[in-house]
């Protein structure tokens, strides 16, 4: 969980950041509902698990609906509820990539092991002018969160 940098292109997030976890924990993380609810979501947020769907397998579905927390500052254009649902397409423990409903972004996630550490390149866009800062400072923040579960689960 140390090395990140971001960068913007095309209206598209990208960001690579290292893990200290093997690829299969940090996949795991990516794809596993109970993990998926412990980290997913901007500030503000939460993600109930039993709201959490995922088959990672090509043709499969990540769905997953984040509550707005009461008594949140945090301005939400979508109101309490976002229903994020994607059609996903998994390679085996080294690729994710979905097309987002209702925002009609596609993400994709890669996992590269770097020793007993984990490379993930992220991707995910287009974003308009606009929503591309918020969507790089949440895509960044849910990252931190999951790096967090993933130290906590190793120690």
């Amino acid at each position: 969980m140390t090395d990140q940098s971001s960068s913007q292109s095309h209206a598209r997030v990208a960001i690579e950041r290292i893990f200290d976890a093997p690829r299969d924990a940090v996949f795991s993380a990516w794809t596993d509902p109970d993990q998926v609810a412990q980290w997913w979501g901007p500030d503000g947020f939460s993600t109930p698990r039993e709201k959490v769907e995922i088959d990672p397998r090509l043709g499969g579905r990540y769905h997953i609906v984040m509550i707005k927390r009461l008594r949140s500052r945090v301005p939400d254009p979508l109101r309490d509820r976002r229903d994020r649902r994607a059609r996903a397409a998994g390679v085996e423990g080294r690729a994710l990539a979905g097309a987002w409903i209702p925002e009609a972004t596609t993400t994709r996630v890669e996992f590269h092991d770097e020793g007993e550490r984990t490379r993930v390149n992220f991707t995910s866009g287009p974003f308009t002018p606009d929503l591309l800062e918020q969507a790089k400072a949440g895509w960044t923040a849910q990252l931190q969160n999951m790096a967090q579960l993933l130290e906590q689960h190793s120690t």
